[in-house]
């Protein structure tokens, strides 16, 4: 018996149960990805977890678009801005709601890219059963589930969906120039005389599609680069005999129409005019790799591709591999140093190959059948090699970040889907029904493969990234003045620009070095002083010190800070109100923040702040201070207890122990031992303490108070 990726149509089964099954598979591929999402709306229905008929976003970065749909902050006029808008006019909903289900609609594509991918890989036959399995395992991958949840209305959306239409729009357009497998070499098959030149238009479109992705996402095109790169080594290795000279032009058209401008774009078209106008000429043309691989040569060197890959990619490369440092030119060699940002990013810090392969499937097992049956697909169906980026991408995880580990389930998925449609063809090859016997093998895989992924994700509690005392406190601040600043730590920042609608002075888009040690000292000081005379002093230059200090020697800038806390210096007015944010979700980030607010400009590193958080039971002993938990022997002493019930607040202090500062959250069951640093810092000493006492009424203003969750200070 020929090999199912090779074998011939099969006589008693019509063509036209299989299309028709194979579209039923797409439409019931997207409703299962839709059903797998959606079904977390059940933990979403709390009052607590909804401001004005709006469900709390899953995620920071939703607010970014979110607000850019009400017109504030850079995102205004971006496609994920004008869509949130849009969909909620359509639909009548708010346009937080609106967006907080758009996440699933755009997962379930990825479903049917998928299916589709088994479609081209030849298997016609098996098609519809591997494509049932590779699009629903894709989705339900945790790399990528995670960031496609409800609520979760980012640009993780189209990350992984673009990069699948492009490799898929490839191998369609040039498949038939690549060999059918590695064991057959076949050479190219004799062809109508504008079918170079159909190849190329729709390599055009390809080129276009792939510059509207870089509207949604800007390391789209970065991806764009990789591909084109590894194309070209494709082509070269895998293409039919004869055929090099058609892939090296047709990579060209793809790279010029997407990469290289308008003047891109009207080679391409040129080249496709000539390869319709004169076949012939064309056909000669592409006789031998040499034009094609010129082209190439010529797009990469003066036509720039070559220069922004490396620019691209030194970029992405310089965010993920997080420096701890980052190093800003100032007058002289003596400069300010600002801490990198990137170490402390959860998407983008560091995790184990074994973890990498449980966000593919959450059994490790399944994932390494997968990626083994992946490897077989690309032995047997050379087309398929574009999709080697996205294992390469996931399994850089380990270095990279968690964020990547998105791209690894596709191409496992892949594998695992092409092995059930084989099973299946060689199982039910032919006879009456056998279709749909296929069809009902593939969904038992389904079960099988599926059902552990299903029942964890049904498990998951929701995700709101903020509570809704912060939401609300937010917006009272839509009463400010318009150019009113609010210094908040920036994983608030996003919804600052939505729930209050003004500026944040640091946001998940201006999070850098110089922003997170200006906002984290003003944070982490115990000195009310410096932090209000920071934030006017940063409020002379737009909130942009560092412009200054970039032009100044380190030790001046010391000195300057020092002098900010020591005196109070005559500063002019603040052109605008400065509200300062105290909010009790700080706390579990409070050892990054402190990091970085004692950032050491000449050591170059911060100090952690100590922090625990208690999840086993516990005791408190008031008389002697000291807590003991239940489940193991010894005590804790403890330097102060804290416990805050309603609008109440009981402190007890106990000079004479050495130890943490025990805060306990009666009303959200959350309870804290924190170092000294911590407990003195700003941001805690402004939710706890009295603000009427003079050392904080100099210099703040306190105007909004949900104590214990959250207050509100206007910098005097």
């Amino acid at each position: 018996m020929p090999a199912p990726w090779n074998a011939s149509p099969i006589p008693d089964q019509p063509a036209r149960q299989e299309a028709k099954l194979f579209l039923f598979v797409l439409v019931f591929s997207y409703l299962l990805s839709l059903a797998a999402h959606v079904h977390e709306i059940y933990g979403w229905l709390n009052p607590a977890l909804i401001v004005d008929g709006e469900f709390i976003q899953g995620t920071h970065d939703s607010y970014h678009w979110l607000a850019g749909a009400k017109g504030v902050g850079e995102a205004v006029g971006t496609p994920l801005a004008v869509m949130a808008a849009w969909f909620a006019a359509i639909t009548g909903l708010p346009v937080g709601l609106a967006s907080f289900v758009l996440p699933p609609v755009f997962a379930g594509f990825v479903a049917v890219v998928m299916a589709l991918w088994c479609r081209v890989l030849g298997w016609r036959e098996g098609a519809a059963s591997g494509g049932l399995v590779a699009g629903l395992l894709a989705v339900l991958s945790p790399g990528f589930y995670f960031r496609s949840r409800l609520g979760y209305y980012d640009t993780d959306m189209v990350t992984l969906l673009f990069p699948l239409l492009f490799t898929l729009g490839l191998a369609m357009t040039l498949g038939r120039w690549i060999r059918p497998s590695w064991l057959r070499p076949d050479p190219l098959q004799e062809e109508p005389p504008r079918t170079l030149a159909q190849v190329l238009a729709w390599l055009v479109l390809l080129g276009l599609l792939a510059r509207f992705g870089a509207i949604w996402h800007g390391h789209i095109l970065t991806f764009v680069k990789a591909l084109c790169g590894l194309g070209v080594c494709w082509g070269l290795v895998a293409a039919r005999p004869g055929a090099r000279g058609r892939l090296m032009l047709g990579l060209a058209v793809f790279m010029a129409s997407a990469l290289v401008g308008w003047v891109g774009l009207g080679c391409a078209l040129a080249a496709v005019a000539v390869a319709w106008k004169q076949p012939v000429l064309a056909a000669r043309a592409v006789a031998t790799p040499w034009p094609g691989l010129a082209a190439l040569v010529l797009l990469a060197v003066p036509g720039g591709v070559g220069l922004t890959a490396v620019q691209s990619a030194t970029s992405l490369l310089g965010a993920y591999l997080k420096p701890a440092a980052d190093l800003v030119s100032s007058a002289n060699t003596t400069g300010v140093v600002y801490p990198g940002i990137g170490q402390s990013v959860i998407e983008v810090q560091n995790i184990a190959l074994d973890q990498v392969l449980e966000r593919f499937h959450t059994s490790m097992l399944v994932s390494l059948v997968g990626i083994a049956c992946f490897v077989w697909v690309l032995f047997v169906r050379p087309v398929a090699f574009p999709l080697f980026l996205f294992l390469g991408m996931g399994l850089a995880s380990v270095k990279l970040g968690s964020r990547l580990t998105m791209f690894g389930g596709a191409p496992m998925a892949l594998g695992l889907g092409m092995a059930v449609g084989w099973a299946g063809v060689v199982l039910f090859r032919s006879g009456r029904h056998a279709a749909y016997k296929r069809f009902a093998l593939s969904c038992v895989a389904l079960l099988v493969l599926g059902w552990p992924l299903v029942s964890f994700y049904s498990e998951l509690p929701p995700t709101p990234v903020l509570s809704r005392q912060h939401c609300l406190a937010l917006q009272a601040l839509r009463d400010s003045p318009k150019d009113s600043k609010v210094w908040t730590w920036w994983d608030w920042g996003y919804p600052t620009h939505y729930y209050a609608e003004r500026i944040s002075f640091a946001d998940g888009g201006r999070h850098y070095g110089h922003h997170i040690f200006t906002l984290g000292l003003a944070l982490t000081t115990p000195n009310p002083r410096l932090a209000a005379q920071l934030i006017k002093y940063s409020a002379q230059y737009d909130d942009e010190p560092w412009k200054v200090w970039d032009t100044m020697p380190r030790d001046e800038v010391l000195s300057l800070l020092r002098g900010l806390g020591n005196a109070t210096q005559d500063l002019p007015p603040m052109p605008a109100p400065r509200y300062v944010v105290a909010t009790f979700e700080n706390i579990r980030l409070a050892p990054w923040i402190t990091y970085y607010g004692t950032w050491d400009m000449v050591g170059k590193q911060g100090t952690h702040g100590r922090l625990l958080e208690i999840r086993d039971a516990f005791r408190i002993n008031y008389d002697k201070g000291e807590v003991q938990f239940t489940q193991r022997e010894g005590v804790l002493p403890v330097a102060s207890i804290i416990v805050m019930e309603g609008k109440a607040r009981r402190v007890a202090n106990y000079p004479l122990n050495q130890g943490p500062h025990l805060m306990v959250h009666a009303a959200a069951q959350r309870y804290y031992l924190l170092d000294d640093q911590i407990f003195n810092s700003m941001m805690v000493q402004l939710l706890l303490e009295d603000p009427e006492k003079p050392r904080f009424a100099e210099y703040f203003t306190l105007v909004y108070d949900a104590f214990p969750d959250v207050r509100i200070f206007e910098v005097r």
